[in-house]
């Protein structure tokens, strides 16, 4: 049975989580990469800058990801912040192609009104975290079937969502997906792991990384950048570390008083008492 997808009216937060089809791992995520797991990166953030959504922290992972997404309050953008959108989402070809598009239009005499159907076209693809994964999923596959000529389906199945509360439960969330590299062994710090937000804001000095941290943590902006760093290591340290010292698995975060309850329409909140993600080095 297909459940419907739970989603905020306004500003919300998701865990999203798709699977490559019959878990084959496509992503080389060791080394220096590979051009599906760059190629995945970049229309991420080609997406982010069309569509609005913010993508506070993400890890690719060989056969799957994880994103942890705020969708803004909607706004309606003018026709010059719409083409600007075009331009960062899709590249100044596509650009130009709905510049002269418009240009046609305003010779006609209804053409104030065909150009507001284009633009509203574009706008419906915003603020949106279903049409946002699809476009991302689906983009990538596109991609990579004809990189790799083949045909047919690539992701195992629809994305996984579940709406958050802030506070505890998005810093939790958060934690988790950082350290999915390390509970595979993949790495001991998820800092060295190639793919995933901490390392961004970290190793490659991401302004937009750092940015998205201090959103997770509820940090104002007088907090200075090294207290915001020391606050976010010792939360995905000190606190993983004490909580799963009995099962000898040092840097683990257990999600502790987080709900995974999509199912059931309920958003994950501080107050929920059960643990709804594994540990597995494939999760």
């Amino acid at each position: 049975m297909r459940f419907p997808r739970v989603k905020a009216n306004g500003h919300g937060f998701y865990h999203c989580v798709s699977r490559v089809v019959e878990g084959r791992f496509i992503f080389q995520i060791s080394g220096h990469g590979s051009a599906e797991a760059e190629r995945f990166i970049k229309l991420m953030r080609c997406l982010k800058a069309f569509s609005g959504v913010r993508v506070l922290t993400y890890v690719l992972m060989s056969n799957h990801f994880h994103l942890l997404c705020e969708v803004p309050e909607p706004k309606t953008l003018s026709e010059a912040e719409v083409l600007e959108r075009i331009e960062a989402g899709f590249g100044p070809a596509r650009h130009q192609a709905v510049q002269q598009e418009i240009a046609r239009y305003r010779q006609q005499p209804d053409g104030e009104a065909q150009i507001q159907r284009l633009l509203d076209g574009f706008r419906r693809r915003m603020y949106d975290i279903s049409v946002f994964i699809k476009e991302l999923k689906g983009r990538f596959a596109q991609w990579y079937n004809q990189r790799h000529d083949r045909y047919g389906v690539l992701w195992a199945e629809r994305f996984k969502s579940v709406l958050l509360e802030g506070g505890e439960a998005l810093a939790a969330v958060a934690a988790y997906i950082e350290l999915n590299p390390v509970r595979a062994g993949l790495c001991a710090d998820p800092k060295d792991y190639r793919y995933c937000g901490y390392a961004e804001a970290l190793a490659k000095d991401s302004l937009l990384a750092r940015q998205d941290i201090r959103t997770i943590l509820g940090q104002p902006e007088t907090i200075s950048w090294k207290e915001l760093s020391r606050e976010y290591r010792k939360h995905l340290f000190v606190k993983g570390s004490s909580t799963s010292a009995n099962n000898r698995r040092p840097l683990t975060w257990l999600l502790l008083n987080v709900s995974f309850n999509s199912r059931m329409g309920k958003s994950l909140c501080p107050n929920a008492c059960s643990v709804g993600f594994g540990t597995s080095p494939m999760g």
